[in-house]
């Protein structure tokens, strides 16, 4: 919406994602976890537990990113021809945004998407190691926190789940960009 309307809708969602990205993320994790943790929240009679706790986290951390390069794609998209067409034939903004930019958007949306996941499951991985993860299921994190007590008897055991987190995340951020040049306008071919 800020990269589409511009003026003060711009200038509002771009203060939000500037604080936003201000603080380093594990900082804001550690804030956002021991925050939600103390107030205890109940929402509707269900108390908020800690994978939720996290994945809000997660969830509050993955924003910004995502906000500057759609804002930054939809700033692109909006002087294409087909968006000025559109407005020419007298579209409303709501048609113009959900039938032109939204689908142009997607791809980008998705790549981003896919390599942020690496990094919020290295980020996940990151809380769990320094215990504030999720007891069940196990994560990756967590059994590197696990076994690191025991690094002197069987160094092994943090190898491996060390060795598949890195793998987890490199899986991710491939599939983002094969999805990236799936979808490039400037490679495709007719």
């Amino acid at each position: 919406l800020g990269g589409y309307f511009r003026g003060r809708v711009d200038r509002v969602v771009s203060i939000i994602v500037d604080s936003l990205l201000a603080l380093p993320p594990l900082l804001l994790a550690l804030l956002i976890v021991y925050r939600l943790d103390d107030l205890k929240l109940t929402i509707w009679f269900w108390r908020i537990t800690r994978p939720w706790e996290i994945t809000i986290t997660l969830g509050i951390l993955s924003i910004a990113p995502l906000a500057r390069i759609t804002r930054a794609q939809t700033i692109a998209l909006r002087e294409r021809e087909f968006v000025l067409s559109a407005r020419s034939l007298g579209a409303k903004n709501s048609r113009i945004i959900l039938r032109e930019l939204l689908p142009n958007l997607m791809p980008t949306m998705l790549t981003v998407a896919f390599t942020g996941l690496g990094i919020l499951i290295a980020a996940e991985g990151a809380l769990a190691f320094l215990g504030l993860g999720v007891e069940r299921p196990q994560t990756w994190g967590r059994l590197i926190n696990i076994a690191r007590d025991d690094l002197d008897i069987a160094a092994w055991a943090t190898l491996f789940p060390c060795l598949f987190l890195l793998l987890t995340v490199i899986s991710f951020n491939i599939i983002g960009d094969h999805i990236g040049r799936r979808f490039d306008i400037r490679e495709a071919t007719l």
